[in-house]
Protein backbone atom coordinates (compact mmCIF):
# COMPACT_ATOMS: atom_id res chain seq x y z
CA UNK A 1 0.00 0.00 0.00
CA UNK A 2 2.98 2.32 0.49
CA UNK A 3 3.38 2.47 -3.31
CA UNK A 4 0.35 4.81 -3.44
CA UNK A 5 2.64 7.52 -2.10
CA UNK A 6 4.86 7.23 -5.18
CA UNK A 7 1.96 8.49 -7.31
CA UNK A 8 2.47 11.91 -5.71
CA UNK A 9 6.25 11.69 -5.44
CA UNK A 10 7.72 15.20 -5.89
CA UNK A 11 10.70 13.66 -7.70
CA UNK A 12 8.55 12.21 -10.51
CA UNK A 13 9.42 13.14 -14.08
CA UNK A 14 6.67 15.53 -15.13
CA UNK A 15 7.75 15.57 -18.76
CA UNK A 16 10.39 13.85 -20.89
CA UNK A 17 13.89 15.21 -21.37
CA UNK A 18 16.45 15.08 -24.18
CA UNK A 19 20.00 15.93 -23.10
CA UNK A 20 18.62 17.15 -19.74
CA UNK A 21 16.24 19.62 -21.46
CA UNK A 22 12.46 19.29 -21.49
CA UNK A 23 11.13 17.80 -24.73
CA UNK A 24 7.81 16.99 -26.38
CA UNK A 25 6.80 13.39 -26.98
CA UNK A 26 6.85 14.00 -30.74
CA UNK A 27 10.54 14.86 -30.41
CA UNK A 28 11.23 11.82 -28.23
CA UNK A 29 9.49 9.41 -30.61
CA UNK A 30 11.18 10.93 -33.64
CA UNK A 31 14.66 10.68 -32.11
CA UNK A 32 14.16 7.04 -31.07
CA UNK A 33 12.67 6.12 -34.45
CA UNK A 34 15.55 7.79 -36.29
CA UNK A 35 18.10 5.91 -34.19
CA UNK A 36 16.40 2.56 -34.82
CA UNK A 37 16.35 3.19 -38.56
CA UNK A 38 20.01 4.23 -38.51
CA UNK A 39 21.00 1.09 -36.60
CA UNK A 40 18.99 -1.09 -38.97
CA UNK A 41 20.60 0.50 -42.05
CA UNK A 42 24.09 0.00 -40.60
CA UNK A 43 23.37 -3.50 -39.26
CA UNK A 44 24.26 -2.46 -35.73
CA UNK A 45 22.80 -3.79 -32.49
CA UNK A 46 19.82 -2.41 -30.62
CA UNK A 47 19.03 -3.74 -27.13
CA UNK A 48 15.83 -3.31 -25.14
CA UNK A 49 16.55 -3.86 -21.45
CA UNK A 50 13.52 -4.39 -19.21
CA UNK A 51 12.59 -5.99 -15.94
CA UNK A 52 10.33 -9.03 -15.91
CA UNK A 53 7.18 -7.40 -17.22
CA UNK A 54 4.98 -10.52 -16.92
CA UNK A 55 2.73 -8.80 -19.46
CA UNK A 56 1.60 -10.94 -22.41
CA UNK A 57 0.49 -7.93 -24.46
CA UNK A 58 3.82 -6.14 -23.91
CA UNK A 59 5.67 -9.30 -24.91
CA UNK A 60 3.60 -9.35 -28.12
CA UNK A 61 4.52 -5.72 -28.80
CA UNK A 62 8.18 -6.57 -28.24
CA UNK A 63 7.83 -9.37 -30.79
CA UNK A 64 6.36 -6.87 -33.27
CA UNK A 65 9.28 -4.51 -32.68
CA UNK A 66 11.82 -7.28 -33.27
CA UNK A 67 9.99 -8.30 -36.44
CA UNK A 68 10.23 -4.76 -37.80
CA UNK A 69 13.82 -4.37 -36.62
CA UNK A 70 15.58 -7.78 -36.73
CA UNK A 71 18.68 -6.24 -35.10
CA UNK A 72 16.75 -5.64 -31.86
CA UNK A 73 17.38 -7.95 -28.90
CA UNK A 74 15.29 -8.07 -25.72
CA UNK A 75 17.27 -8.63 -22.50
CA UNK A 76 15.45 -9.15 -19.18
CA UNK A 77 17.15 -7.91 -16.01
CA UNK A 78 15.83 -8.36 -12.48
CA UNK A 79 17.62 -6.41 -9.76
CA UNK A 80 16.76 -9.25 -7.36
CA UNK A 81 17.76 -12.10 -9.61
CA UNK A 82 16.58 -15.70 -9.68
CA UNK A 83 18.63 -16.43 -12.79
CA UNK A 84 20.17 -19.67 -11.49
CA UNK A 85 16.80 -21.08 -10.44
CA UNK A 86 15.37 -20.06 -13.82
CA UNK A 87 18.31 -21.65 -15.67
CA UNK A 88 17.77 -24.91 -13.77
CA UNK A 89 14.02 -25.01 -14.38
CA UNK A 90 14.48 -24.19 -18.07
CA UNK A 91 17.09 -26.94 -18.42
CA UNK A 92 14.68 -29.54 -17.01
CA UNK A 93 11.25 -28.32 -18.18
CA UNK A 94 12.08 -26.23 -21.25
CA UNK A 95 10.32 -23.08 -19.99
CA UNK A 96 11.93 -20.08 -18.32
CA UNK A 97 9.85 -19.98 -15.16
CA UNK A 98 9.94 -20.88 -11.49
CA UNK A 99 8.19 -23.86 -9.95
CA UNK A 100 5.01 -23.09 -8.04
CA UNK A 101 4.56 -24.31 -4.47
CA UNK A 102 1.34 -24.91 -2.54
CA UNK A 103 2.41 -25.45 1.06
CA UNK A 104 -1.15 -26.23 2.13
CA UNK A 105 -0.65 -29.65 0.49
CA UNK A 106 2.55 -30.48 2.40
CA UNK A 107 2.85 -32.40 5.66
CA UNK A 108 6.64 -32.00 5.82
CA UNK A 109 8.40 -28.87 4.56
CA UNK A 110 12.18 -28.67 4.36
CA UNK A 111 13.62 -25.32 3.40
CA UNK A 112 17.31 -24.80 2.69
CA UNK A 113 18.12 -21.11 2.66
CA UNK A 114 14.69 -20.10 1.31
CA UNK A 115 12.74 -17.50 3.27
CA UNK A 116 9.42 -18.41 1.67
CA UNK A 117 7.51 -16.40 4.30
CA UNK A 118 9.47 -13.34 3.23
CA UNK A 119 10.00 -12.36 -0.39
CA UNK A 120 11.79 -15.46 -1.68
CA UNK A 121 11.09 -15.72 -5.44
CA UNK A 122 8.60 -12.87 -5.19
CA UNK A 123 6.75 -14.13 -2.10
CA UNK A 124 3.06 -15.01 -1.82
CA UNK A 125 3.46 -18.39 -0.13
CA UNK A 126 2.33 -17.42 3.37
CA UNK A 127 -1.39 -18.12 2.81
CA UNK A 128 -0.83 -21.74 1.76
CA UNK A 129 1.69 -22.25 4.55
CA UNK A 130 -0.68 -20.91 7.22
CA UNK A 131 -3.42 -23.30 6.08
CA UNK A 132 -1.15 -26.26 6.72
CA UNK A 133 -0.21 -24.93 10.16
CA UNK A 134 -3.79 -25.10 11.44
CA UNK A 135 -4.07 -28.31 13.51
CA UNK A 136 -6.51 -30.82 12.03
CA UNK A 137 -7.28 -33.99 13.93
CA UNK A 138 -4.28 -33.27 16.13
CA UNK A 139 -1.86 -32.82 13.22
CA UNK A 140 -0.33 -29.96 11.27
CA UNK A 141 2.56 -29.60 8.84
CA UNK A 142 6.10 -29.97 10.13
CA UNK A 143 8.55 -27.29 9.04
CA UNK A 144 12.34 -27.72 9.12
CA UNK A 145 14.45 -24.69 8.20
CA UNK A 146 18.14 -24.99 7.31
CA UNK A 147 19.73 -21.56 6.95
CA UNK A 148 22.55 -19.21 7.93
CA UNK A 149 20.75 -15.93 8.65
CA UNK A 150 17.63 -15.90 10.83
CA UNK A 151 14.64 -15.35 8.55
CA UNK A 152 10.86 -15.13 8.88
CA UNK A 153 10.61 -18.75 7.76
CA UNK A 154 13.30 -19.77 10.24
CA UNK A 155 11.54 -17.95 13.08
CA UNK A 156 8.33 -19.90 12.35
CA UNK A 157 9.94 -23.32 11.86
CA UNK A 158 9.45 -26.28 14.17
CA UNK A 159 13.14 -27.07 13.81
CA UNK A 160 15.83 -24.61 12.72
CA UNK A 161 19.28 -25.90 11.77
CA UNK A 162 21.91 -23.12 11.43
CA UNK A 163 24.49 -23.99 8.75
CA UNK A 164 27.03 -22.17 6.60
CA UNK A 165 26.35 -21.97 2.87
CA UNK A 166 28.86 -24.75 2.17
CA UNK A 167 27.21 -26.99 4.75
CA UNK A 168 23.79 -26.18 3.31
CA UNK A 169 25.04 -27.56 0.00
CA UNK A 170 26.31 -30.67 1.79
CA UNK A 171 22.91 -31.05 3.46
CA UNK A 172 21.13 -30.79 0.13
CA UNK A 173 23.28 -33.57 -1.33
CA UNK A 174 22.65 -35.77 1.72
CA UNK A 175 18.89 -35.30 1.28
CA UNK A 176 19.21 -36.01 -2.45
CA UNK A 177 21.13 -39.22 -1.71
CA UNK A 178 18.48 -40.49 0.70
CA UNK A 179 15.51 -39.54 -1.48
CA UNK A 180 16.91 -40.75 -4.82
CA UNK A 181 19.05 -43.67 -3.65
CA UNK A 182 22.22 -42.05 -5.01
CA UNK A 183 25.54 -42.40 -3.19
CA UNK A 184 27.40 -39.16 -3.81
CA UNK A 185 30.15 -38.75 -1.21
CA UNK A 186 29.69 -35.86 1.24
CA UNK A 187 31.49 -34.36 4.21
CA UNK A 188 30.22 -34.60 7.77
CA UNK A 189 28.24 -31.52 8.86
CA UNK A 190 29.73 -30.83 12.29
CA UNK A 191 27.29 -31.36 15.19
CA UNK A 192 24.20 -31.07 12.97
CA UNK A 193 24.85 -34.20 10.87
CA UNK A 194 22.25 -36.22 12.77
CA UNK A 195 19.64 -33.47 12.49
CA UNK A 196 20.11 -33.20 8.71
CA UNK A 197 19.83 -36.97 8.22
CA UNK A 198 16.68 -37.00 10.38
CA UNK A 199 15.16 -34.20 8.27
CA UNK A 200 15.90 -36.20 5.11
CA UNK A 201 14.27 -39.30 6.60
CA UNK A 202 11.14 -37.36 7.59
CA UNK A 203 10.93 -35.85 4.11
CA UNK A 204 11.20 -39.27 2.47
CA UNK A 205 8.64 -40.76 4.84
CA UNK A 206 6.18 -38.00 3.90
CA UNK A 207 6.40 -39.04 0.23
CA UNK A 208 3.98 -37.07 -1.92
CA UNK A 209 3.11 -34.96 1.13
CA UNK A 210 6.69 -33.73 1.44
CA UNK A 211 8.31 -30.77 -0.32
CA UNK A 212 11.76 -29.17 -0.38
CA UNK A 213 12.50 -25.57 -1.32
CA UNK A 214 15.91 -24.03 -1.75
CA UNK A 215 17.21 -20.48 -1.83
CA UNK A 216 20.87 -21.24 -2.54
CA UNK A 217 21.89 -19.10 -5.51
CA UNK A 218 23.50 -21.96 -7.42
CA UNK A 219 22.19 -23.69 -10.54
CA UNK A 220 23.32 -27.12 -9.29
CA UNK A 221 21.49 -26.63 -5.99
CA UNK A 222 18.36 -25.65 -7.90
CA UNK A 223 18.66 -28.71 -10.15
CA UNK A 224 18.83 -31.00 -7.11
CA UNK A 225 15.78 -29.27 -5.65
CA UNK A 226 13.80 -30.10 -8.80
CA UNK A 227 15.12 -33.68 -8.72
CA UNK A 228 14.15 -34.21 -5.07
CA UNK A 229 10.60 -32.91 -5.52
CA UNK A 230 10.21 -34.97 -8.68
CA UNK A 231 11.38 -38.11 -6.85
CA UNK A 232 8.90 -37.40 -4.05
CA UNK A 233 6.17 -36.74 -6.63
CA UNK A 234 5.33 -33.87 -4.30
CA UNK A 235 1.75 -32.62 -4.38
CA UNK A 236 2.97 -29.20 -3.20
CA UNK A 237 5.39 -28.94 -6.15
CA UNK A 238 3.44 -27.37 -9.01
CA UNK A 239 4.78 -27.61 -12.56
CA UNK A 240 1.50 -26.64 -14.20
CA UNK A 241 0.73 -23.13 -12.90
CA UNK A 242 4.39 -22.18 -12.76
CA UNK A 243 5.47 -18.74 -11.60
CA UNK A 244 6.33 -16.09 -14.22
CA UNK A 245 7.28 -13.37 -11.71
CA UNK A 246 10.96 -13.48 -12.58
CA UNK A 247 12.54 -14.11 -15.97
CA UNK A 248 15.85 -12.27 -15.69
CA UNK A 249 18.88 -13.74 -17.44
CA UNK A 250 22.20 -12.94 -15.77
CA UNK A 251 24.22 -14.38 -18.66
CA UNK A 252 22.55 -12.07 -21.18
CA UNK A 253 22.92 -9.07 -18.86
CA UNK A 254 26.64 -9.73 -18.46
CA UNK A 255 26.96 -10.08 -22.23
CA UNK A 256 25.17 -6.75 -22.68
CA UNK A 257 27.66 -5.03 -20.36
CA UNK A 258 30.56 -6.55 -22.31
CA UNK A 259 29.02 -5.40 -25.61
CA UNK A 260 28.41 -1.91 -24.24
CA UNK A 261 32.04 -1.58 -23.12
CA UNK A 262 33.19 -2.81 -26.53
CA UNK A 263 31.02 -0.21 -28.29
CA UNK A 264 28.88 -2.88 -29.96
CA UNK A 265 25.48 -1.43 -28.96
CA UNK A 266 24.13 1.36 -31.19
CA UNK A 267 20.90 2.06 -29.28
CA UNK A 268 19.87 1.04 -25.78
CA UNK A 269 16.24 1.35 -24.66
CA UNK A 270 15.51 0.67 -20.98
CA UNK A 271 12.16 0.32 -19.28
CA UNK A 272 11.50 0.15 -15.53
CA UNK A 273 15.10 -0.74 -14.65
CA UNK A 274 17.79 1.25 -12.85
CA UNK A 275 20.99 -0.73 -13.55
CA UNK A 276 23.31 2.13 -12.56
CA UNK A 277 21.91 1.78 -9.04
CA UNK A 278 21.31 -1.97 -8.83
CA UNK A 279 24.14 -3.61 -10.80
CA UNK A 280 27.15 -4.72 -8.73
CA UNK A 281 29.41 -3.66 -11.63
CA UNK A 282 27.53 -0.48 -12.47
CA UNK A 283 30.79 1.39 -13.25
CA UNK A 284 31.27 -0.90 -16.25
CA UNK A 285 27.69 -0.26 -17.32
CA UNK A 286 28.10 3.52 -17.06
CA UNK A 287 31.33 3.31 -19.06
CA UNK A 288 29.56 1.34 -21.80
CA UNK A 289 26.50 3.59 -21.75
CA UNK A 290 28.66 6.50 -22.92
CA UNK A 291 29.62 4.54 -26.06
CA UNK A 292 26.07 4.14 -27.38
CA UNK A 293 24.70 6.40 -30.12
CA UNK A 294 21.44 6.75 -28.20
CA UNK A 295 20.35 5.68 -24.73
CA UNK A 296 16.78 5.96 -23.46
CA UNK A 297 15.37 5.33 -20.01
CA UNK A 298 11.59 4.97 -19.66
CA UNK A 299 11.20 5.89 -16.03
CA UNK A 300 8.91 7.57 -13.50
CA UNK A 301 11.86 9.37 -11.93
CA UNK A 302 15.12 10.91 -13.07
CA UNK A 303 16.99 8.23 -11.18
CA UNK A 304 20.65 7.18 -11.34
CA UNK A 305 20.16 5.67 -14.81
CA UNK A 306 17.71 8.16 -16.35
CA UNK A 307 19.98 11.05 -15.37
CA UNK A 308 22.79 9.53 -17.47
CA UNK A 309 20.86 8.67 -20.64
CA UNK A 310 20.33 10.77 -23.76
CA UNK A 311 16.57 10.62 -23.26
CA UNK A 312 14.65 10.33 -20.00
CA UNK A 313 11.15 9.32 -21.12
CA UNK A 314 8.51 10.04 -18.50
CA UNK A 315 6.23 7.08 -17.77
CA UNK A 316 3.01 7.01 -15.73
CA UNK A 317 2.41 5.38 -12.36
CA UNK A 318 0.73 1.97 -12.43
CA UNK A 319 -2.39 3.58 -10.95
CA UNK A 320 -2.56 5.73 -14.10
CA UNK A 321 -2.08 2.86 -16.54
CA UNK A 322 -3.84 0.09 -18.42
CA UNK A 323 -2.09 -3.25 -18.65
CA UNK A 324 -2.24 -7.01 -18.34
CA UNK A 325 -0.30 -9.39 -16.12
CA UNK A 326 0.29 -13.11 -16.09
CA UNK A 327 1.94 -13.91 -12.77
CA UNK A 328 1.28 -17.62 -13.12
CA UNK A 329 0.74 -19.83 -16.11
CA UNK A 330 -3.03 -20.20 -16.53
CA UNK A 331 -3.82 -16.86 -14.85
CA UNK A 332 -4.48 -13.69 -16.87
CA UNK A 333 -5.16 -10.42 -15.04
CA UNK A 334 -6.11 -6.95 -16.21
CA UNK A 335 -4.79 -3.73 -14.72
CA UNK A 336 -6.94 -0.61 -15.01
CA UNK A 337 -6.18 2.99 -14.04
CA UNK A 338 -7.78 4.63 -11.02
CA UNK A 339 -6.86 8.20 -11.99
CA UNK A 340 -6.05 10.16 -15.15
CA UNK A 341 -2.33 10.77 -15.75
CA UNK A 342 -1.11 13.68 -13.63
CA UNK A 343 1.77 14.64 -15.94
CA UNK A 344 2.88 14.52 -19.57
CA UNK A 345 3.68 10.80 -19.55
CA UNK A 346 3.30 7.86 -21.92
CA UNK A 347 3.27 4.15 -21.26
CA UNK A 348 6.15 2.13 -22.70
CA UNK A 349 3.56 0.16 -24.69
CA UNK A 350 2.30 3.31 -26.40
CA UNK A 351 5.83 4.06 -27.59
CA UNK A 352 6.28 0.50 -28.86
CA UNK A 353 3.09 0.89 -30.90
CA UNK A 354 4.41 4.14 -32.34
CA UNK A 355 7.80 2.61 -33.22
CA UNK A 356 6.08 -0.19 -35.15
CA UNK A 357 3.87 2.31 -37.03
CA UNK A 358 0.75 1.01 -35.31
CA UNK A 359 -1.71 3.88 -34.82
CA UNK A 360 -3.90 1.86 -32.42
CA UNK A 361 -4.07 3.11 -28.84
CA UNK A 362 -2.71 0.74 -26.23
CA UNK A 363 -6.16 0.46 -24.66
CA UNK A 364 -7.67 -0.75 -27.94
CA UNK A 365 -4.69 -3.00 -28.60
CA UNK A 366 -4.99 -4.51 -25.12
CA UNK A 367 -8.74 -5.04 -25.50
CA UNK A 368 -8.24 -6.89 -28.80
CA UNK A 369 -5.27 -8.87 -27.49
CA UNK A 370 -7.06 -9.89 -24.29
CA UNK A 371 -9.94 -11.48 -26.22
CA UNK A 372 -7.74 -14.53 -26.82
CA UNK A 373 -6.94 -14.94 -23.12
CA UNK A 374 -10.28 -14.52 -21.36
CA UNK A 375 -11.43 -18.15 -21.56
CA UNK A 376 -15.02 -17.31 -22.52
CA UNK A 377 -15.37 -14.21 -20.36
CA UNK A 378 -16.32 -10.84 -21.83
CA UNK A 379 -13.98 -7.86 -21.58
CA UNK A 380 -16.35 -6.06 -19.18
CA UNK A 381 -16.68 -9.10 -16.95
CA UNK A 382 -12.91 -9.57 -16.80
CA UNK A 383 -12.35 -5.89 -16.00
CA UNK A 384 -14.93 -6.30 -13.23
CA UNK A 385 -13.38 -9.50 -11.86
CA UNK A 386 -9.81 -8.45 -12.52
CA UNK A 387 -8.71 -11.83 -13.90
CA UNK A 388 -9.52 -14.88 -15.99
CA UNK A 389 -8.18 -18.39 -15.45
CA UNK A 390 -7.68 -21.37 -17.72
CA UNK A 391 -6.59 -24.96 -17.26
CA UNK A 392 -3.00 -25.69 -18.24
CA UNK A 393 -1.25 -29.04 -18.43
CA UNK A 394 1.86 -29.94 -16.46
CA UNK A 395 5.19 -29.30 -18.14
CA UNK A 396 7.16 -32.35 -19.26
CA UNK A 397 10.59 -32.93 -17.77
CA UNK A 398 13.69 -33.83 -19.73
CA UNK A 399 16.72 -35.67 -18.41
CA UNK A 400 19.49 -33.79 -16.61
CA UNK A 401 22.76 -34.88 -15.02
CA UNK A 402 21.69 -34.51 -11.41
CA UNK A 403 24.57 -36.72 -10.26
CA UNK A 404 27.11 -34.26 -11.67
CA UNK A 405 25.35 -31.40 -9.89
CA UNK A 406 25.39 -33.33 -6.62
CA UNK A 407 29.12 -34.00 -6.99
CA UNK A 408 29.87 -30.31 -7.52
CA UNK A 409 27.86 -29.34 -4.44
CA UNK A 410 29.51 -32.06 -2.34
CA UNK A 411 32.90 -30.46 -2.93
CA UNK A 412 31.84 -27.22 -1.19
CA UNK A 413 33.91 -26.27 1.84
CA UNK A 414 33.56 -23.48 4.39
CA UNK A 415 36.35 -20.93 4.71
CA UNK A 416 36.06 -18.27 7.38
CA UNK A 417 32.87 -16.25 7.71
CA UNK A 418 30.12 -16.22 5.09
CA UNK A 419 28.48 -12.97 3.96
CA UNK A 420 24.79 -13.65 3.34
CA UNK A 421 22.92 -10.86 1.55
CA UNK A 422 19.14 -10.64 1.59
CA UNK A 423 16.43 -8.17 0.59
CA UNK A 424 14.32 -6.38 3.14
CA UNK A 425 10.66 -7.33 2.84
CA UNK A 426 9.76 -3.63 2.89
CA UNK A 427 12.34 -2.10 0.56
CA UNK A 428 12.98 -4.96 -1.88
CA UNK A 429 15.33 -3.82 -4.65
CA UNK A 430 15.29 -0.21 -3.44
CA UNK A 431 13.30 1.37 -6.26
CA UNK A 432 11.09 3.08 -3.63
CA UNK A 433 13.93 3.92 -1.27
CA UNK A 434 12.67 7.52 -0.96
CA UNK A 435 9.30 6.32 0.37
CA UNK A 436 9.21 7.24 4.09
CA UNK A 437 6.60 4.60 4.91
CA UNK A 438 8.99 1.91 3.73
CA UNK A 439 12.06 3.44 5.35
CA UNK A 440 10.24 3.43 8.67
CA UNK A 441 8.91 -0.10 8.19
CA UNK A 442 10.77 -2.19 10.81
CA UNK A 443 12.38 -5.46 9.84
CA UNK A 444 10.07 -8.23 11.14
CA UNK A 445 12.99 -10.07 12.76
CA UNK A 446 15.39 -7.40 14.04
CA UNK A 447 12.80 -4.58 14.38
CA UNK A 448 15.39 -2.21 12.89
CA UNK A 449 14.39 0.47 10.35
CA UNK A 450 16.15 3.08 8.24
CA UNK A 451 19.53 1.42 7.79
CA UNK A 452 21.54 -1.57 6.64
CA UNK A 453 23.47 -3.49 9.25
CA UNK A 454 25.41 -6.67 9.90
CA UNK A 455 23.92 -9.44 12.03
CA UNK A 456 26.25 -12.03 13.56
CA UNK A 457 25.87 -14.87 15.98
CA UNK A 458 26.63 -14.32 19.67
CA UNK A 459 29.69 -16.57 19.41
CA UNK A 460 31.13 -14.69 16.44
CA UNK A 461 30.34 -11.33 18.05
CA UNK A 462 32.27 -12.28 21.17
CA UNK A 463 35.19 -13.57 19.10
CA UNK A 464 35.34 -10.29 17.13
CA UNK A 465 34.65 -8.20 20.27
CA UNK A 466 31.50 -6.69 18.76
CA UNK A 467 29.03 -5.19 21.22
CA UNK A 468 25.58 -3.60 21.44
CA UNK A 469 24.41 -1.31 24.20
CA UNK A 470 21.39 0.80 25.08
CA UNK A 471 21.62 4.58 25.11
CA UNK A 472 19.77 7.14 27.23
CA UNK A 473 16.65 7.38 25.02
CA UNK A 474 16.16 3.61 25.05
CA UNK A 475 17.60 3.11 21.59
CA UNK A 476 20.42 0.75 20.77
CA UNK A 477 23.94 1.57 19.66
CA UNK A 478 26.79 -0.75 18.81
CA UNK A 479 30.10 -1.47 17.16
CA UNK A 480 30.90 -0.58 13.54
CA UNK A 481 32.71 -2.98 11.24
CA UNK A 482 34.41 -2.99 7.85
CA UNK A 483 33.15 -5.83 5.67
CA UNK A 484 35.60 -7.02 3.03
CA UNK A 485 34.80 -9.57 0.31
CA UNK A 486 37.46 -10.01 -2.34
CA UNK A 487 38.53 -6.54 -3.45
CA UNK A 488 35.33 -4.85 -2.24
CA UNK A 489 35.06 -3.23 1.18
CA UNK A 490 32.07 -1.71 2.96
CA UNK A 491 33.27 0.61 5.68
CA UNK A 492 31.64 1.52 8.99
CA UNK A 493 28.65 -0.81 8.80
CA UNK A 494 26.69 -0.85 12.09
Amino acid sequence: HASVLSLYDSLRLKTSKIDQKEAKWSEVNAKIKSSLEDAKAKGENVVVLTNTMASPSTDALMTDLMSKYPNVKHVVYDAVSESNALDAFQAVYGTRALAGYDFSKADVIVSIGADFLGDWQGGGYDAGYSQGRIPKNGKMSKHIQIEANMSLAGANADKRIPLTIANQKQALVKIYNLISGASVGTSTINKYETEVVKAAQQLKAAGTKGVLVCGIDDVDAQLLTLAINSQLNSEAFNISNVSLKRKGNATEVNQLISDLKAGKVHTLLMNNVNPVYTLPNSKDFVEGLKKTKLSVAFSMKEDETASRTTIAAATPHYLESWGDVSINRGNYSLQQPTINPLFDTKQFQEVLLSLTDNSTSYYDYLKAFASNNLNGKTWNQTVHDGFATSEVSALSATSADFGASASKLASAKSSGLDLVLYTKVGLGDGQQANNPWLQEFPDPITRVSWDNYVTVSKKDAEAKELKNWNVANGGMNGSYVDVKVGNATLKNVP
